[in-house]
């Protein structure tokens, strides 16, 4: 048996305006994000995403060869969750980053895992 990942995008903005009803998918499902700022390309949001995936799966203490090989693993996943080619900016209209300890706008993803046969 293994374990099937599904990310599922939900929303994009700061946390303390989540919607209570994107909130309360996190009783059902991890939920994880990635910051986004104007100047960000799709490949950089991917490689983040990846790298929080796996964490959030798998865990942190683990070696870094295992890490980058199970986010090459989930590329399909991560590619899926934040479309576009890999130059392309993911939100030219996000908000600029926060001064100071503000909070980043970040698009939000739901992390759901099921058994599935070998």
């Amino acid at each position: 048996m293994h374990k099937k990942i599904a990310v599922t995008p939900l929303w994009k903005g700061v946390a303390s305006t989540m919607p209570t009803d994107v909130l309360a998918r996190g009783q059902h499902a991890a939920l994880i994000s990635v910051s986004i700022a104007p100047c960000d390309r799709v490949w950089s949001a991917r490689e983040r995403l990846a790298d929080e995936l796996v964490r959030v799966c798998y865990g942190s203490d683990m070696p870094e060869c295992n890490r980058t090989a199970l986010a090459c693993m989930m590329r399909i996943l991560v590619e899926q969750a934040v479309p576009g080619l890999p130059s392309q900016h993911v939100q030219r209209n996000a908000p600029p980053p926060p001064l100071g300890d503000g909070e980043w706008h970040r698009h939000w993803f739901a992390v759901t895992r099921r058994e599935c046969g070998a």
